[in-house]
Parts: C-alpha cells; sequence; structure tokens
C-alpha cells in the first residue's frame, strides 16, 4: 500500500464525503423522508460515530482503489468511474434490500438513497484518483 497518498486521500474524501452527508443527509432528506418517519430512524444518532463512519468508509474506499487502480487509472475522472462502479456495486442491492426487509421504508427513499450513495462514491472517487494522480 502507498501510505502517503492512502493517507491523503482518506482525510480529504472523509472530509468531502463528511460535507456531502451533512446537507443532504441532514437537510435534503430530512425533509423528504427522515422527519416523516420518526418511527424508523433514530432521534437520537450519534453523530460523532457518523462523522467517524465517513471517515472510515473512505479509508475503505481509498484502500480498494489503491488496489484495483490498475484497471481504472488514476486522474479525477477515473477515479469518478471507480466510484461509480463500487457505488452501483454496494448501493443497489444495499437500499433495495432495505425496503424489502424493513416495515414502512418507502420504495422511492430506497431509489433515492441508492442514486445519492452512487454519486457520494462518485465524488469521493474523484477527490482519490485526483490525489494519486497528483501524489504519484
Amino acid at each position: 500500500m502507498n501510505l502517503k497518498p492512502f493517507l491523503a486521500s482518506t482525510l480529504a474524501a472523509g472530509i468531502v464525503g463528511n460535507v456531502i452527508d451533512t446537507v443532504v443527509q441532514g437537510s435534503v432528506f430530512t425533509g423528504m423522508y427522515y422527519a416523516k418517519l420518526p418511527q424508523l430512524f433514530r432521534q437520537d444518532m450519534n453523530v460523532p460515530m457518523l462523522i467517524f463512519g465517513d471517515f472510515v468508509a473512505a479509508a475503505v474506499l481509498v484502500w480498494f482503489y489503491q488496489m484495483v487502480r490498475s484497471s481504472f487509472g488514476v486522474g479525477w475522472m477515473n477515479g469518478a468511474r471507480y466510484g461509480v462502479c463500487t457505488g452501483i456495486l454496494t448501493a443497489f442491492p444495499l437500499w433495495i434490500f432495505m425496503h424489502m426487509m424493513f416495515v414502512g421504508f418507502p420504495y422511492a427513499l430506497a431509489w433515492w438513497l441508492t442514486i445519492y450513495s452512487i454519486l457520494w462514491t462518485a465524488a469521493l472517487g474523484a477527490i482519490t484518483g485526483l490525489i494519486h494522480e497528483k501524489m504519484n
């Protein structure tokens, strides 16, 4: 593993991921769904753990990018392409199964979260690809 680009990418992607989550999850989806479904979502979420979770997700995304970057290449566009592929592989089954498993989980929310997750991983992938291009 190339440690310097890994750490730089993880830090940058973690910050961007948290900013995006704050705006989208904290505002857009709250107004669309979360506020209307208090029985479905915890109202006492541990915000520091959510922030930490985004950094962990960023670290996993960057680690895997380093494993497969020869298939995608470096640069922001190749990183974004990697992020889209990663998002599709993880988000599509995850959110659709949430709708299928949990009573009251709206089908439309499952699709919104799928699309959001793919865009989120694309953004973090773009940052990762750009940093790896600049540092290699």
